[in-house]
């Protein structure tokens, strides 16, 4: 995830609303990474943790779709943004409460 984010953010054919999306998803990303880590691997059995990343990862395999579709022209930026705030709240939802 954290890949395609940076490079979301580095291209400058992006406006500073995508760049302001992508940042929010680094930090929604740091957030999730640093979770599964400290908090996910000691409590959650090894079944409830894979299927919560296997959840993440698609959402990453999600913003790759819509990035690709947006370099290939098959979507316009506005698009790609709407398909990106999705994926970033989805994003910054992830980590499980309690």
């Amino acid at each position: 995830m954290l890949d395609c984010l940076l490079r979301i953010a580095a291209d400058e054919r992006v406006s500073w609303k995508s760049l302001a999306l992508a940042g929010r998803g680094i930090t929604a990303e740091a957030k999730a990474r640093e979770w599964v880590l400290l908090v996910g691997k000691p409590t959650f059995d090894g079944v409830e943790l894979a299927n919560l990343l296997i959840h993440r990862g698609k959402l990453h395999e999600d913003l790759m779709k819509a990035w690709n579709c947006l370099n290939s022209q098959e979507i316009d930026e506005v698009a790609f943004m709407n398909r990106m705030k999705a994926i970033v709240e989805a994003l910054e939802r992830w980590i499980p409460e309690g």
